[in-house]
């Protein structure tokens, strides 16, 4: 996951930081987006239960778009694994050989990589003219369209691959707060 030994010395307890994300990702019109979501949600579920969080996982599933599903769905018969479809789907960032695929594996480039496959993906179902569109290309919600100038702005939108900083003790909704390890 392109994680070090120094960056996990300093930061927040796990349980704190799955409280921040269900937070996060629990609004109704929060979509989450993965590729291989069935292994990411059992990991988050299990994370769930090894801390102790009373959350019904649940209330995430049928927000949840697998890009692999899509896929999958898309080209019948072809190896589902992000670095095919990128390749197949024409998303450099993701084939073979690609300066994000020469590093250490990160998890953040993964979910970079797969936003890209995601516009691909919806690129792709836009010209599909094979028949009816499979119904896993549909998005489990309505997603607001955004321009490239209200992405590349700066009025708190963040552009691709610019993430905001974590804010050093950010509380949580049970009024936990949750401090980086000094």
């Amino acid at each position: 996951n392109g994680l070090t030994p120094s960056d996990l010395a300093v930061a927040p307890d796990k349980a704190c930081t799955l409280r921040n994300f269900l937070r996060f990702a629990g609004g109704e019109e929060t979509a989450l987006v993965a590729h291989n979501a069935a292994f990411g949600v059992r990991m988050l579920k299990q994370d769930i239960k090894r801390c102790g969080i009373n959350y019904p996982a649940s209330q995430l599933e049928g927000r949840i778009f697998c890009t692999e599903k899509a896929f999958g769905a898309l080209k019948p018969g072809s190896a589902r694994d992000l670095t095919n479809a990128c390749y197949l789907l024409d998303v450099p960032e993701g084939c073979p050989g690609s300066m994000w695929r020469k590093a250490a594996h990160s998890a953040l480039v993964d979910a970079q990589i797969t936003s890209k496959l995601l516009l691909a993906l919806a690129r792709a179902a836009a010209g599909h003219a094979g028949g009816p569109m499979p119904a896993v290309l549909s998005m489990p919600m309505r997603t607001k369209s955004l321009t490239l100038a209200q992405v590349s702005s700066d009025d708190g939108v963040r552009s691709p691959g610019r993430l905001p900083e974590p804010e050093p003790d950010a509380s949580v909704s049970d009024g936990t707060v949750c401090s980086r390890k000094r």
